[in-house]
């Protein structure tokens, strides 16, 4: 790749390393004079190094501002760069090293948005590890990658047996500030680095009823059994300060289906606290003081606004067990000693048929493709292993797995797909496609879902197989009906999928209904990276009819 530009390392010892650094590009016309006295414009350097401009001032944070090549709208506002840093982060506001931490915590820390694909405790061991960015196109479309390869969890310098990480952060171009981003994983090998969990926040607008001592959070995975003491940390906007309900306090899991908490005064949790609504942009962290023994990584993005206080989070495997992600094949990872996985992050898709690839995007600052959004389950996956109807044209699933076919009844002028099954309905609407028995839509026209006969005021998730998709979350009325447009990706191939919305039926039990749906216009399935290009993590896919089978190359160019 013609531009790439490297994090300086020059005449180090090996041995070595870099910990805990922002870092950003040295300008035209500036030098160095410490650790990256060798630097030249151009290359990455440490943004709290001592280098100054062609006028021998001092560098300032924005000097070291890396350029995307086109503008990204995160969230509402319009970034055209950030800093990377050596702790698996790209960061918009300002440069941070921050680790360790639920995404949330470290950009409402750091007051700075930004996006995470490892945010762990790393080093940068000179002669190992390799940090670069660069410049291209991907299906024909401007794009930035941002690549960490061999990075070594603190502070083992130079020990490859302790585990170490290769990964990737690539941002495409979709035009008028919407993106795709891809999380790219080559190699994950690290226990010992992450935050201690039980940790997760709650929103003191959106997330409490006042009276009421339940409060719904993020994420409430591994949350400890039974009653245990949290600690809290508030995060307060325009003045506010810490409600007096919130410090001292103790709590238990609720229901992990609604992700919510019980609130108590006391150590037994029979003291329920009387909680009260605050202002948008009033957050409580809450920790258990009963760590697992496990560690947690961050990965995903997170907004932080200074001015609003908001925060917006996607955050993947919070607070699950980053023992669970390790590689599935020992042949991939220098660290021996590591058992595999069972859910390695090089063998994981989301939002794509690619292994070892987490697929999110932009539109018009709305997150898109998002599973673990407010209110978003995972799919229910019928007992035969895939979401993809195989036999006729829609199921239903039970909450079991246990399918049962039933039929798609298109109306009189096709422009409607309707399945019915157990009280529920669900229709789709389209342009008509009586050849494939179904309707079909486009990444322009996106697709219309409708249903009726759900739990009144309940949440519906609509997904889009092969790939898992996440299209988004509709909500019922009072009686149990929805009607909802969803936004049909680009990125998901021409031809017949299976779109599933699952809900809950009136009695509370989680029910989907699925059918069959044609794109008939979307990109050719990406297969990888551009090899030639991207280099030194080089992804080869063999296709083999609609599924993939693919090895991981480590490519490493002088």
């Amino acid at each position: 790749m013609a531009d790439r530009h490297y994090f300086v390392d020059a005449g180090i010892s090996n041995g070595s390393y870099f910990d805990d650094y922002g870092v950003g590009l040295l300008p035209t016309g500036a030098s160095c004079s410490d650790r990256f006295s060798s630097a030249v414009p151009g290359d990455l350097v440490a943004t709290g190094s001592s280098c100054v401009n062609s006028n021998q001032t001092p560098l300032q944070s924005a000097d070291y501002k890396i350029p995307f090549g086109f503008d990204v709208n995160f969230f509402g506002t319009t970034y055209s760069g950030g800093w990377l840093n050596t702790n698996g982060g790209l960061t918009f506001d300002q440069p941070t090293s921050a680790y360790d931490y639920t995404l949330f915590d470290i950009a409402a820390s750091a007051n700075t948005t930004g996006i995470f694909p490892l945010a762990m405790d790393l080093v940068h061991s000179v002669g190992i590890s390799h940090l670069w960015y660069a410049h291209t196109t991907i299906d024909g479309k401007a794009a930035f990658v941002a690549s960490w390869e061999n990075y070594l969890p603190c502070c083992s310098i130079n020990d490859l047996t302790k585990g170490n990480a290769s990964f990737q952060l690539v941002l495409i171009n979709q035009g008028s500030g919407n993106f795709d981003a891809w999380f790219n994983y080559d190699n994950f090998s690290i226990t010992s680095q992450g935050y201690s969990p039980f940790s997760t926040y709650t929103d003191l607008h959106n997330g409490v009823t006042n009276g009421s001592n339940i409060v719904t959070v993020r994420n409430v995975t591994n949350f400890p059994t039974g009653c245990v003491s949290l600690s809290t940390s508030f995060y307060g906007f325009n003045g506010a300060t810490t409600p007096s309900w919130a410090s001292g306090l103790y709590g238990q899991l609720q229901s992990s289906t609604d992700r919510t908490l019980a609130l108590f005064s006391d150590s037994t949790c029979t003291t329920p606290v009387s909680a009260s609504p605050m202002p948008e942009g009033n957050y409580l962290d809450i920790t258990a003081s009963t760590a697992q023994s496990f560690r947690a990584a961050g990965i995903g993005w997170d907004s932080y606004s200074s001015t609003t206080g908001i925060s917006n989070s996607t955050e993947f495997f919070g607070n699950q067990d980053v023992a669970t992600l390790i590689n599935a094949d020992p042949a991939a990872t220098a660290n021996s000693t590591q058992a595999a996985g069972s859910n390695p992050l090089n063998r994981y898709s989301l939002n794509t048929t690619v292994p070892g690839r987490i697929v999110l995007g932009q539109r018009g600052g709305v997150t898109v493709g998002d599973p673990t959004a407010a209110g978003a389950v995972l799919p229910l996956v019928p007992t035969s292993g895939t979401n993809e109807i195989t036999t006729g044209s829609a199921q239903a699933i039970e909450s079991d797995g246990t399918t049962t076919s039933v039929p798609l009844v298109l109306s009189s002028g096709g422009s409607n797909a309707t399945v019915t099954h157990g009280g529920l309905t669900m229709t789709m609407v389209g342009s008509p496609d009586s050849a494939d028995g179904t309707i079909a839509v486009s990444p322009t026209t996106g697709v219309t879902v409708s249903g009726s006969g759900f739990k009144p005021n309940s949440d519906v998730n609509v997904w889009v197989f092969s790939a898992a998709t996440h299209l988004g979350i509709a909500h019922t009325n009072s009686h149990g009906s929805f009607s909802k447009r969803f936004g049909v990706p680009s990125s998901l191939a021409a031809g017949i999928h299976t779109l599933q919305a699952q809900g809950k039926n009136p009695a509370g039990q989680v029910r989907a209904l699925a059918a069959k749906l044609k794109i008939s216009s979307g990109a050719l399935a990406h297969t990888g990276l551009n090899t030639g290009l991207i280099g030194a993590i080089a992804f080869s896919f063999i296709a083999m009819g609609a599924l993939a089978m693919f090895e991981i190359r480590r490519r490493f160019y002088n």
